[in-house]
């Protein structure tokens, strides 16, 4: 048994060294932290209330202008997210009335904002630099927004302080794996770190680096081990708190759904009642009820004081508006069932790109568009059958640990 402990944390140990790539400096980010990340996250939190989720890029080539760069300025291009489309900003408001930009912020915010767009270029200058506008903007719900704005706007962009930033999520990092083990043991512990250390979707690359991306993963895990330990409210409560960080994870509320409703019907069939209580509470489990008031409790404060931080109703309306854009901008590296369904071999990029267009990839935009429509009952069939899946998988569990985890699948879907 010591042995195989012993083991278990030496993959523990292996699996962090292959997610930071053994420290090779060939891989990694000058400095450790991403620079393209925190410009996004940093600017986009510490700004967001004169940038918005469409002013980013507008606003940085303003700001380059205003630092005496308007030559290269002039003719580069540039997302425009409001429509999604790259643009030269010699034929936007960017050239023709820069002021559209600068009169959303006081003459303080202004000249910090210029500083530290300075300092991104100044740390990133040229080609990456310069692809950091024409990425997709600054995407994270209001609930994240809310967090990042408040550490965000601690200090002006700098080295010591970005590795600060990026050093969060190494400690979320080794939080998971913490809470794997109180929950599930070690073994199951140094399992989880060799899956997240290996998995090549999601390797450093990609997540490393970054400024509070790994908090809706932490969450996540800490739900499914809270409920595994029995504290119900708080997996609840912590569960819901990742949803309104990232949205996706509500699919994972799938499962516990299931096991709600088909108590209910138990119920319903004549089951006798678990307590005593009378009333339509009789037809809930008091466990499924802790889940509940946990999930509602979390996004009774959260909202509100989301709202309250980062301008009321309107960053809720612009957040829906800003993600309806993305779900009709197909990208290369989308994946789940509405990519598969929506896929042909004629309908690739490679056939259909046509350079004598302003944008040409909009052939394959339209036909991936087009096809994700057709198909769209085919894609929510596959849902609903998951689901049910999920719920026959679950029909005799008082697990309810093995909710969420059993409900993966229909993030995919």
């Amino acid at each position: 048994e010591r042995t195989k402990r012993r083991l278990a944390l030496l993959f523990v140990i292996l699996s962090f060294g292959a997610y930071f790539d053994f420290g090779n400096r060939n891989v990694r980010y000058s400095e450790y932290y991403h620079r393209h990340e925190l410009y996004h996250y940093y600017l986009g939190s510490k700004y967001f209330d004169e940038l918005g989720y469409s002013l980013l890029y507008d606003c940085t080539l303003v700001a380059e202008i205003d630092n005496g760069r308007q030559a290269q300025v002039v003719n580069r291009e540039f997302r425009d997210l409001r429509e999604n489309l790259i643009k030269q900003a010699k034929d936007t408001l960017v050239v023709k009335d820069p002021d559209f930009c600068r009169k959303r912020f006081s003459t303080e915010r202004w000249e910090a904002f210029r500083k530290d767009v300075d300092w991104f270029y100044n740390s990133a200058r040229g080609s990456y630099w310069e692809r950091m506008q024409q990425d997709h903007g600054y995407n994270p719900p209001p609930v994240w927004t809310m967090t990042g704005k408040a550490i965000a706007s601690l200090e002006p962009a700098g080295d010591g302080f970005f590795k600060m930033l990026a050093s969060i999520d190494v400690v979320l990092q080794l939080g998971m794996i913490v809470m794997l083990h109180w929950a599930f043991g070690w073994r199951v512990g140094a399992i989880g770190c060799v899956f997240w250390g290996c998995n090549a979707a999601a390797n450093f690359y990609w997540t490393g680096g970054a400024f509070l991306r790994q908090d809706w993963l932490f969450l996540l895990v800490a739900s499914v081990c809270l409920a595994r330990k029995k504290y119900f409210f708080w997996a609840g409560v912590a569960l819901m708190w990742s949803a309104l960080l990232r949205v996706f994870p509500v699919a994972l509320y799938g499962g516990w759904v299931a096991m709600v409703i088909m108590y209910a019907v138990q119920r319903f069939r004549g089951r006798p009642p678990v307590d005593g209580d009378k009333g339509f509470l009789n037809f809930i489990h008091p466990n499924h009820r802790k889940l509940i008031w946990g999930s509602l409790l979390a996004l009774a404060v959260l909202v509100p004081a989301s709202m309250a931080t980062t301008g009321g109703t309107a960053p809720y309306k612009a957040f829906i508006h800003h993600i309806g854009v993305h779900k009709h901008t197909p990208l290369t590296n989308h994946m789940g069932v509405p990519t598969i369904v929506s896929h042909t071999w004629e309908g690739r990029m490679r056939f259909t790109r046509n350079d004598n267009l302003d944008d040409a990839f909009k052939p394959w935009k339209d036909g991936r568009n087009e096809r994700k429509e057709a198909r769209d009952p085919l894609q929510k069939a596959i849902f609903i059958g998951t689901f049910l899946w999920i719920a026959w998988a679950l029909r005799r569990s008082q697990l309810l640990w093995l909710g969420p985890a059993l409900s993966l699948p229909l993030v995919m879907c």
